[in-house]
């Protein structure tokens, strides 16, 4: 083969290259802006978990956050993660101080399992590339242990942070201490009307909102990202062709 021919070659194989990471990138700023769409919406379609008070609404906005951070990394889903508040925020004015909490919590969860995913913690790359299963179980694996950081960052923030200034800003309308406690109590109570006797008597009485955090918040928020966990590894095989340029 010839110099010129090589160079042709080479010349051809280049532009395919660049064509490729234009298309790539493209492919995956519309896949982030409609996931951050769905974010969005979901958002809004906030509900109340069985037995417990109003003031637990919860969302599965996580969802698509969460496909982004392991399909595009950590910063991809803590982008749709800040517009997705952003956008709550500007409709919801009122909603501010729960949500910067939200915020922060989330984005604690999404950033480690970015991280932990990309960085193979509980993945042998050169073993099991190719074997979506394991991949999946890897998946399943760093989601939980990223939880842990963010439950910490809730417990310390809804403690020190969220309720303290809903009671500043909000008093006049109710929310106090005593109000708070009274609403763990009552989903304390209507939680052992629905369990067997001896795990009521496991449950302990909320004197504190520390206890109350522990009992009600925590595990509300450890549900939602095991439910959000499962359903992505479900929907994710399905939908990574859309989200990855192929060759």
């Amino acid at each position: 083969m010839s110099n010129f021919e090589k160079n042709i070659r080479f010349e051809g194989r280049e532009e395919y290259n660049e064509t490729y990471k234009k298309n790539r990138a493209i492919r995956m700023v519309i896949c982030i802006a409609i996931l951050a769409a769905l974010a969005i919406i979901l958002c809004f379609l906030r509900f109340k978990p069985p037995l417990v008070s109003s003031m637990f609404m919860i969302d599965f906005s996580i969802i698509p956050e969460l496909i982004a951070a392991i399909a595009y990394g950590p910063v991809a889903g803590a982008i749709i993660c800040f517009l997705r508040y952003v956008v709550h925020i500007a409709v919801l004015p009122n909603s501010f101080i729960p949500d910067v909490a939200s915020f922060i919590i989330d984005l604690v969860y999404l950033i480690f399992v970015g991280v932990f995913y990309k960085s193979r913690l509980f993945y042998n790359k050169e073993k099991n590339y190719d074997d979506r299963y394991k991949k999946e179980k890897s998946f399943f694996a760093c989601s939980m242990l990223a939880s842990l950081p963010s439950l910490i960052f809730q417990f310390f923030l809804t403690e020190f942070f969220t309720f303290p200034m809903l009671e500043k800003h909000y008093e006049k309308s109710g929310v106090n201490y005593d109000s708070i406690i009274s609403e763990y109590s009552h989903t304390v109570d209507a939680i052992r009307q629905y369990v067997s006797e001896f795990t009521a008597k496991l449950i302990p009485n909320i004197n504190a909102i520390w206890q109350g955090i522990l009992v009600i918040n925590l595990p509300i928020t450890f549900g939602k990202y095991v439910i959000a966990t499962l359903f992505v590894m479900i929907i994710y095989r399905y939908i990574s062709p859309f989200l990855h340029y192929a060759r």
